[in-house]
């Protein structure tokens, strides 16, 4: 026997140990006596949620639909509001409601439809509502206020007399949008998380919380503040523009990376709060106006007091601390009516007035170079033209 002959019978034999080893384990062919039992799964198991319709979650005499049992719930199209109730009722805790895209419409401020969705439990956990809008109810569009740990994320709510959105103690409100309600745009409190999320128009401030952290959110033209924080709060990365008060206001809080444009006042902090890396332009006012024991720091601050006097930065109060900022294009570039105020590497150009401090504060040396020239530079090292060695200095210029 030539050699390809001895590789075929080696490959058959192969192939009839393994065909031999797969009909032993796969068990006999031949299917067990009696009818043939279904294989198909349940609509249960191929969709574990439950349709949000009067079946599955009746109403009762104050809601269209009320949800009693924790579960995850869906809506299978639009919600037309009644007068005298809720949307969607929630009365347990452990409940997810995905709005599906649909929206739940009410019959408009003055109808008396209540909110669109309402926890009506007070010490519910754990509730999550997404993706899908509510608006034109009397109440608030989401009103979660009373629950703990909440997640609102992907909704929308507009038009409603009460606020758009309101999360109780530590909710995270994530990518969300509130316009034109008549209270606040979104409220959160409590150790909560309110990210990604955009407020206008509304009548009261676009987003307030307490001891909340809000990251890369946008609030413009609201009736009030922009943003109105406190009690350890913290704002980054965000803007506010065109609110009629203040863009940003706090109390205890950190403000940083923010922009802020053509607002009433551009920031007023106060109490503690820190305010870092901001740009505040065409304010009405003060770009940033501060009460008592603030910092603020490595700030930008131009063309403010632009319909009032108002100042680049305007400290009212004591004991706050005043770095690296710089200050163009106002009536006064830095004003300070208060006393024990630390006033350190500041620079203020193009103000009518750059500096206005009052007695008892603490600053370097403020050194003039609005008329001073200085010699250009072309090589590998020049002298100082800060004329000064104070390291503590502010400058005009």
């Amino acid at each position: 026997m030539n050699r390809s002959s001895l590789v075929g019978v080696a490959l058959a034999c192969g192939a009839l140990v393994a065909c031999t080893a797969i009909l032993s384990q796969a068990g006999p062919i031949d299917p067990p006596a009696g009818p043939v039992g279904p294989t198909y799964r349940t609509l249960l198991e191929v969709e574990p949620r439950v349709p949000i319709n009067l079946t599955n979650t009746p109403g009762d005499a104050d809601s269209l639909y009320k949800i009693t049992q924790p579960g995850s719930y869906y809506l299978t199209g639009n919600v037309a509001g009644v007068a005298n109730k809720v949307g969607i009722e929630i009365a347990a805790s452990g409940v997810t409601i995905d709005l599906g895209g649909f929206e739940l419409v009410g019959v408009g401020p003055g109808g008396g439809s209540y909110a669109g969705i309402f926890a009506s439990v007070p010490g519910l956990a754990g509730i999550t509502v997404r993706n899908g809008t509510t608006r034109g109810w009397a109440g608030a569009g989401v009103d979660l206020s009373s629950v703990l740990a909440c997640r609102v994320d992907r909704v929308g709510a507009g038009a409603n007399a009460g606020t758009g959105i309101v999360a109780g103690d530590g909710a995270v409100v994530v990518d969300c949008v509130a316009w034109g309600n008549g209270g606040s745009g979104i409220l959160a409190q409590n150790g909560g998380a309110i990210r990604g999320c955009t407020a206008r128009d509304n009548a009261g401030s676009g987003i307030v919380g307490a001891f909340v952290s809000v990251l890369n959110c946008t609030a413009s033209e609201n009736g009030e503040s922009g943003f109105w924080v406190s009690n350890g709060s913290s704002i980054v990365g965000s803007t506010a523009r065109e609110n009629v008060a203040h863009g940003i206001r706090a109390i205890h809080s950190t403000v940083s990376d923010c922009s802020v444009w053509d607002n009433g006042v551009g920031i007023l902090a106060d109490q503690g709060t820190l305010v870092d890396g901001c740009t505040v332009i065409r304010s009405e006012g003060d770009g940033i106006e501060a009460g008592g024991e603030c910092v603020l720091r490595g700030n930008s601050c131009r063309e403010n007091g632009i319909s009032t006097t108002g100042a680049g930065i305007h400290i009212t109060g004591n004991d706050n601390r005043l770095e690296g900022n710089h200050c163009t294009n106002a009536d006064f570039g830095i004003w300070v009516q208060g006393t024990t105020n630390v006033i350190v590497h500041n620079t203020c150009a193009g103000n009518t007035a750059n500096w206005l401090l009052g007695v008892n504060n603490i600053y370097g040396g403020i050194i003039d170079r609005t008329t001073v020239t200085s010699a250009g530079v072309s090589g590998n090292a020049a002298a100082a033209s800060t004329a000064t060695s104070d390291p503590n200095a502010n400058f005009s210029h």
